[in-house]
């Protein structure tokens, strides 16, 4: 049987799996000879046809032989019998079919699951077995025996194996578009029968309606209720919910496309819930699936459909991609807000399963009367719902009783939500687990429908970071309308809530570190304050106690007893001060330990604060406050007098320091039950942000000016704790500019006094403060009055300082001993000292007049109570040092430092310091910050003044040194300005020069080019005279040639004097410069001797060029046309001098050498004094010639200016002393020498070295125009190349753009002779007129540069500009000019021309440039008007 008939054919074809055939033609009667189970022993497993995956069976490894050979005997010997024609050789599921001809054997393979059956040979039941079979398998054989009359036996048995192929024999099929089972072709058999026995889901759709059959596998599929009555339906009719989706995939299967696609969605309807129209039975889906085309004799019946659902692993995959996304969330340094932030952020990403989210925070409130506990939930964000929509309440309240909080279940149900609550908040919070919420129904509407288009129906509440009280957050998840609400989906919620309460935990972790870190860091801050000021506060006292005792035991015993008295008073008065102080720390830290034991006593509270109050009057009257004291009398109140003194004196002393103008009332009030003090001033004022700090220990409010910076920090915490023993608190209300309340409340009666503590009998005379010793009080009066102190400063000497000052002040201020005052009295020999003024900064008004005391008798002094005070003095006034304190009001002493220090006028100002803190930190500390001296309190008087003597010293050095350094640096800028005025007056006179060159060498070649092209035009008519006329005119015309001959060499001859005196006077002038670019060596010289070629050729000279095979290829590095400058004037010089010799001959040779030698015996070296040749890579090039030669005397004198070895020959033969002596000033340039050798007639060789680098070889475009513009020497013409073209072309336009009209005319004529078509411009304005006028455009433009109206290069300029703008193709310009020097050519070059032609040019040359940019050769020029 041919292959092609096999009716699968086209099927398997497009089957994803391996499949073959295998013929056995041969044996085909074998199951009749050798009964049920035959032996195939000669069978060929080699396949006769196989399609494209079969390759991969083949590939894997798997030794399937043996397998194969049983299965295909097992199928002959039982072809109906499902177990016999399958077999599983892992990974792989065989089936073999027997076509109904037996003569092949289709073997399919398929990848076999996770599960490893193996499947056991079904052999006949026995007769035992046959009756005791259930009566429904003995019905069903009856049944597929009834069948077999219109179906195969073997393929009705197979069918009948499986519960879709029993559904297919009982299936009424004449109803179908496919007719009744016995008309179906037997390809159509096969393929049902490879879908049934098919081990994985599978579909079959026949004909246009794609009537629909499967396997057992693809039942689930269909789903429990599609399944009843599918079979023989279509698909539009079974899939009708994703058909819309698909149809296009299954057209084009039916016309024979194969359509592959994996994990794609499918919405399939697969079980409804519930009868109610409102529940959804559509799910998500996601499958792996084929559409393959099944062929039978080239046609499509159908397609068949294999689908693998990958629902479970999609799903899986993003659930865990969001639980991903949530990990990654850092919960580190960030606080409880950003966390969220980025939470909802991460799932937000997953719309599918989480449609909405609404996130609440718990606060649980304090418990009710009834003992029901209260909570209260804020929103805290939401995606997904709307502002203000009826499900996102912006808060709500809860209730629950003590009990409902020991229920405990995983997850519990809500079927409807209470009236009182939007959401089961009670359920969620108390029970503390999951509650789903169902039959949103109405009330979702208005949602945002993310990732469906189906309203969500239920929702999920769960709680977050659990403890034993309350969850901190509830967070409502939507759930996916398309999906079940199963053991996975709950998991998945379950770990979404377990991280995010697992990252709120480590963020509150790190809250409260961080907290307990800033605190301890305040702290820290605190208490470094505090030591700051303790230091302070102590060293102050200290240093007017030991600096004035040590004054007066060094004092002679003649000082009078006034003066010792007055040191002992300032002594006296801080000690005291340093007794209160350590009693007040002393104090704190009871207070602060529990160990202050207070003793109450029946007080009239009314007298005792008005007393406390009066020790203040006059301090604050005196500072210009307006002082009220109002205190309602009659009321006794159990109190300590000491703590109370203590919290009174405290409020009204803290209120006068920071209250400079205005008011301060004290009040004492009575309620029902307390006693009210009161003190409120109209001061700075207190920021709100510092309100909850002011009485925290060692705290101080910064930027915050008083009448004195001083204090430890710890009044106000003091005082707060006194209250706090006596049973009170203290209150404060202020605001910034406006003033601060103070306000104490005191319980009256003695309910709140322990009993020991109660002492009913009042001491004899308690409530008059007077009658107290010197206490806590007084010494805080008089602290006050020092704030008042007069800031007068000493601005006289001595004895006349201290007339000057007031009785009171002279009482409260040390007096400077004599033996200090002799201390700072020696000579000055140097120094001129004596009017120094010196500035004294400091709030301590007994500190301040001691350091008066102390310098006034040496130095003038003014001092002040702050650093802007002193700042003011010295920014209007000359002083020459500053002493000031650290810490000060307004301006402390660090901040007056960078004032100075940032002024020049006051930047050099000797600066001291005066600190209470110690230790190399704080010294380092204000060094750095600029002072030239740092000095600790306590002091010692004379310390004082030796540090004050020698910084004045120094200062007035440094102001002597910084006036020389003024007057130096005013003489460097005069200097330096007449420097550069030489300089641009050099510079100009430059360029001056430079114009008178250009001008000379324009002036110069204007007419020689003239003269040279009328030459060569009266040559060409000479050439054409004499083929047209006879001999007998040629002698005429052999002697016009001639002189024709000669005006050619006159030009070139005054040419080259031309360039000669240019060069000479760029010499003189240091115009010459050296221009390096890469060069091929060997090419260059070469193009230079060809210039000489006709010369040499009619004066019958040999001209040789030698050199090594190494340097034929070689690039250099060095300046080309200087080198070739040199060359031509040598060869130029051996041409002259070799043209009467009877040997003729010039030889030029090129050399490299690495090392140079000392000259030879007969070698005569020009080179500038001094000049060194290390080793390194030397050009070396020579002239040779057989002239004849110099004596030694002749070669001395050889390279001086305007030097002639034979003035009689050279005035003849074109020498006029110049040119050698250039030669010598370009080799200086080039850092090189030259080397004459000569004898007298034996010839002359001269040859120049001078260092040269290897450079890379260029490419053509690369090159450097230097080669283009090179003067040729020779003063006859090269012959016209043959010049030819067809009769077609046009003669090219050439633009002439000059202002000489000879030149234009001259021009004009050779152009046209040589076939071009010209016009003229006489300006630049002219000439871009016609270039930009279509009409008139020219080919090509020869344009002068020095032209009236508008010059050359600006006409160039332009036309690039509108060649630019317009798009137009590039005009090819030539420049045509007599300025020579490498910098103009280069500026003609950037202006936009494309050439450079200098003058004088021989035509031959211009036209060969103009044929170059036109692109034309010599073989295709343009002809003569008259060829044509």
């Amino acid at each position: 049987m041919p292959l092609q008939d096999v009716g699968a054919l086209a099927f398997l074809t497009h089957y994803p799996f391996p499949a073959w055939v295998l013929s056995v033609e041969t044996y085909a009667d074998l199951r009749h000879d050798y009964g049920p189970e035959p032996v195939l022993t000669g069978l060929s497993l080699k396949p006769i046809w196989t399609n494209g995956a079969y390759a991969e069976l083949r590939t894997s490894g798997v030794d399937w032989q043996e397998t194969v050979h049983n299965l295909v005997q097992s199928a002959f010997a039982q072809p109906t019998d499902l177990h016999a024609c399958s077999a599983y050789h892992s990974p792989w599921c065989l089936v073999a079919t027997v076509t109904q001809n037996s003569k092949q054997v289709v073997i399919t393979a398929s990848r076999r699951g996770h599960e490893d059956v193996t499947v056991a040979r079904r052999k006949e039941p026995s007769p035992e077995q046959e009756q005791s079979a259930p009566q429904s398998d003995k019905t069903l054989r009856k049944h597929h025996s009834r069948l077999s009359i219109s179906l195969d036996p073997g393929i009705a048995e197979i069918w009948s194996q499986s519960e879709t192929g029993r559904d297919i024999l009982k299936f009424a099929w004449e109803s179908t578009p496919l007719g009744p089972l016995s008309s179906w072709s037997s390809e159509l058999k096969t393929i049902v029968t490879t879908g049934l026995l098919w081990p994985e889901r599978f579909s079959m759709w026949f004909g246009p309606e794609m009537i629909g059959m499967w396997n057992d596998a693809y039942l689930k599929v269909l789903g429990p209720r599609k399944r009843v009555d599918a079979l023989g339906r279509s698909f539009r009719d079974i899939f009708s919910e994703f058909f819309d989706t698909v149809k296009g995939y299954c057209y084009r299967a039916l016309a024979g496309e194969v359509i592959c696609h994996r994990k794609n969605l499918l919405i399939m309807d697969r079980e409804r819930v519930g009868d109610d129209e409102s529940s959804w039975g559509l799910e998500e889906c996601y499958h792996d699936w084929s559409f393959v085309p099944i062929r039978v004799n080239g046609e499509v019946i159908g397609f068949v459909n294999q689908s693998t659902e990958t629902t479970a692993a999609v799903i899986a995959e993003r659930r865990i991609g969001t639980l991903r996304a949530l990990s990654l969330v850092p919960p580190i340094s960030v606080d409880r807000a950003t966390y969220f932030t980025h939470a909802l952020e991460a799932l937000e990403a997953n719309p599918l399963d989480m449609p909405f989210i609404i996130m609440y925070r718990v606060h649980q409130l304090p418990a009710l009367p009834n003992h029901r506990i209260r909570y209260h939930v804020t929103l805290y964000s939401k995606i997904g719902v709307p502002e203000g929509h009826v499900l996102a309440p912006l808060s709500s309240k809860t209730r629950a009783s003590l009990s409902a909080s020991s229920s405990a279940a995983s997850e519990s149900t809500a079927d409807a939500i209470a009236d009182e609550e939007v959401w089961p908040f009670t359920e969620t919070i108390v029970g503390q687990k999951i509650v789903l919420v169902q039959n949103l129904g109405s009330r979702a509407k208005g949602f945002e429908h993310r990732g469906w288009d189906h309203a969500c129906r239920t929702a999920v509440m769960f709680p977050v970071g659990v403890t034993e009280e309350a969850p901190s957050v509830v967070v409502i998840v939507g759930l996916n309308p398309c999906r079940p609400y199963d053991d996975e989906y709950r998991e998945f919620l379950e770990l979404v809530g377990s991280q995010l309460s697992s990252g709120l935990t480590s963020v509150l972790n790190f809250e409260t570190a961080k907290k307990k870190a800033e605190e301890l860091a305040s702290l820290d801050r605190a208490k470094t304050v505090f030591f700051g000021n303790v230091s302070h506060e102590l060293r102050n006292p200290l240093t007017l106690i030991l600096g004035p005792l040590e004054d007066i035991i060094a004092e002679p015993n003649q000082t009078p007893i006034s003066a010792v008295r007055t040191n002992l008073k300032v002594m006296l008065r801080h000690a005291r001060r340093l007794h209160q102080l350590v009693n007040s720390l002393l104090d704190f830290a009871r207070l602060e330990a529990g160990r202050f034991i207070a003793s109450f006593r029946p007080v009239n509270i009314g007298s005792l604060t008005a007393d406390l109050a009066s020790l203040f009057r006059s301090a604050i009257e005196r500072g210009g406050v307006h002082y009220t004291v109002v205190c309602e009398e009659g009321r006794e109140v159990f109190l300590d007098i000491d703590a109370y003194e203590k919290v009174v004196t405290n409020i009204i002393s803290n209120a006068f320091k920071y209250c400079l103008t205005g008011a301060i009332e004290v009040r004492l009030e009575y309620t029902r039950t307390d006693a009210i003090f009161s003190c409120a001033d109209t001061g700075c004022g207190i920021p709100e942000s510092e309100l909850g700090n002011i009485f925290h220990r060692f705290h101080r409010v910064e930027n915050h000016f008083g009448r004195s910076i001083e204090g430890s920090g710890v009044g106000l915490a003091l005082t707060y704790e006194t209250v706090k023993s006596l049973g009170g608190k203290l209150t404060v209300h202020s605001e910034v500019n406006v003033g601060s309340t103070f306000m104490v409340s005191l319980p009256l009666g003695t309910s709140h006094i322990p009993p020991e503590r109660l002492v009913r009998e009042p001491p004899s005379g308690a409530t008059k403060a007077v009658n107290f010793p010197m206490r806590y009080g007084a010494w805080l009066a008089e602290e006050a009055n020092g704030w008042l102190a007069s800031d007068s400063s000493g601005d006289s000497r001595s004895s006349a300082t201290a007339e000057s000052r007031s009785a009171s002040e002279r009482d409260s201020a040390p007096s400077a001993s004599t033996s200090s005052s002799a201390a700072v009295a020696d000579e000055r020999e140097n120094m001129m000292l004596d009017n120094a003024l010196v500035v004294v900064a400091d709030d301590n008004a007994d500190l301040r007049h001691y350091c008066v005391n102390l310098l006034s008798s040496n130095y003038h002094v003014r001092a002040f109570v702050d650093g802007q005070d002193a700042l003011d003095f010295v920014l209007e006034n000359d002083c020459d040092l500053i002493l000031s304190d650290v810490q000060m009001p307004r301006m402390g002493g660090y901040k007056f430092l960078r004032e100075i220090r940032s002024r020049s006028s006051t930047a050099l100002l000797p600066f001291i310091l005066l600190s209470a803190a110690a230790g190399s930190e704080a010294r380092t500390e204000g060094l750095d910050a600029g002072a030239d001296d740092y000095l600790v309190k306590p002091f010692a008087s004379k310390e004082l003044l030796a540090r004050v003597k020698t910084h004045l010293e120094l200062g007035a050095m440094r102001r002597a040194l910084e006036s020389r350094v003024q007057e130096r640096t005013r003489l460097l800028v005069e200097s330096e300005t007449r420097l550069l005025q030489q300089i641009a007056e050099s510079e100009h006179m430059r360029k001056q020069q430079e114009i008178v060159v250009d001008l000379t060498s324009h002036e110069l070649r204007n007419p020689l080019n003239a003269i040279w092209q009328n030459a060569e035009l009266v040559e060409v008519a000479l050439t054409r005279l004499r083929s047209r006329l006879g001999k007998e005119v040629s002698g005429v015309l052999d002697e016009a040639d001639e002189a024709v001959q000669n005006i050619l060499l006159s030009v070139a001859h005054q040419t080259r004097i031309a360039d000669d005196i240019l060069n000479f006077s760029k010499i003189s002038m240091s115009l010459l410069t050296i221009h390096k670019v890469p060069f091929h060596l060997h090419e260059t010289v070469r193009d230079v001797l060809r210039m000489w070629e006709i010369e040499v050729r009619e004066k019958d000279i040999r001209l040789e060029l030698t050199c090594d095979d190494e340097l034929k290829d070689i690039w250099v590095f060095s300046d080309p046309q200087r080198i070739l400058q040199i060359l031509i004037n040598l060869l130029t010089n051996a041409i002259r001098f070799t043209t009467d010799m009877t040997v003729r001959k010039i030889t030029v040779f090129l050399r490299t050498v690495m090392h140079i030698e000392q000259p030879g015996e007969n070698v005569f070296r020009v080179m500038d004094e001094n000049q060194a040749f290390p080793d390194g890579l030397y050009l070396r090039i020579g002239v040779k010639d057989s002239g004849s030669g110099l004596s030694p005397e002749e070669r001395e004198k050889l390279f001086e200016r305007f030097s002639q070895a034979h003035p009689s020959k050279d005035q003849f033969s074109g020498g006029h002393g110049l040119g050698l002596f250039v030669c010598r000033h370009i080799i200086s340039l080039l850092n090189g020498f030259i080397d004459v050798e000569s004898a007298k007639g034996a010839g002359c060789t001269f040859l120049f070295s001078i260092p040269i680098e290897r450079a890379e070889p260029q490419s053509e475009r690369q090159q450097q125009p230097w080669k283009t513009r090179l003067l040729g020497r020779s003063p006859r013409p090269s012959p016209d190349p043959t010049r030819t073209i067809s009769s077609a072309m046009r003669p090219r336009h050439i633009l002439i753009v000059e202002d000489n009209i000879i030149n234009q005319k001259v021009l004009c004529r050779q152009l046209q002779a040589r076939g071009f078509h010209t016009s003229v411009a006489n300006d630049g304005q002219e000439a871009l007129d016609r270039m930009l006028d279509d009409d008139m455009a020219p080919d090509l433009v020869l344009m002068d540069i020095e032209m009236p109206v508008k010059d050359g290069k600006t006409a160039c300029r332009e036309l690039r500009e509108s060649e630019a703008r317009s798009s137009k193709p590039r005009l090819p310009a030539v420049a045509v000019t007599g300025n020579a020097r490498e910098e103009q050519v280069q500026d003609c070059l950037d202006a936009g021309f494309d050439e450079v032609a200098i003058k004088p040019y021989r035509i031959q040359d211009l036209v060969t440039t103009i044929d170059s940019l036109l692109g034309v050769t010599n073989a295709t020029s343009p002809t003569r008007p008259s060829e044509q």
